[in-house]
């Protein structure tokens, strides 16, 4: 391969792509709702609400998990798909992601055991008893779910520059729905 030149046979299993879009979802769904729920006015449709953003939360921190051990676990790494710079970069970029959906999902427990979040008003969870960090906690994880939005937006131009610009098959090769999904 000489410098510059891309491989475009790139191949991403079906398990990797449907961790890869579920989580996807979860974190675009995720983040309307915590921008948004916040304008409800208050009382049980809102806790409701809030109750199926913990939920979801708890959801994607499932799938994330599962995504890291097969990631990791069974040393799922595609070949480069760029050299030199680039490929650095793209490796900063999933690195960013990863911590930061991390911090996310973490930040997102803390914060509804903190509270002693009431789901749907009939069952408590246990509160961790935080007191004047509540306000805190929950201010930051709004702030990483932001900087995870942000990055997520990088994420998805990159994809577009790849699949528009380079002509690479990077995105047609992760997309959710394909013929050889019969590998799960």
């Amino acid at each position: 391969m000489t410098k510059g030149e891309t491989i475009t046979a790139i191949h991403y299993d079906a398990r990797t792509r449907i961790y890869h879009w579920t989580s996807a979802v979860l974190v675009v769904v995720l983040w309307v709702m915590g921008r948004t729920t916040g304008l409800l006015p208050r009382g049980p449709f809102r806790v409701d609400v809030w109750s199926v953003h913990v939920l979801l939360g708890f959801g994607l921190t499932a799938v994330f998990a599962l995504r890291l051990v097969w990631r990791f676990g069974s040393k799922r790494q595609g070949p480069p798909l760029e050299r030199g710079l680039p490929h650095r970069i793209a490796g900063a970029a999933h690195s960013g992601l990863y911590c930061l959906l991390a911090a996310v999902v973490m930040l997102g427990i803390v914060n509804a055991f903190a509270r002693g979040f009431p789901m749907f008003n009939l069952v408590k969870l246990p509160d961790f008893g935080l007191g004047a960090l509540k306000h805190d906690v929950n201010a930051w994880h709004d702030l990483a779910a932001n900087i995870l939005a942000g990055i997520v937006g990088l994420h998805v131009a990159a994809a577009l520059y790849h699949h528009l610009i380079m002509r690479d098959r990077t995105l047609v090769a992760m997309l959710p729905l394909r013929s050889d999904d019969s590998n799960l």
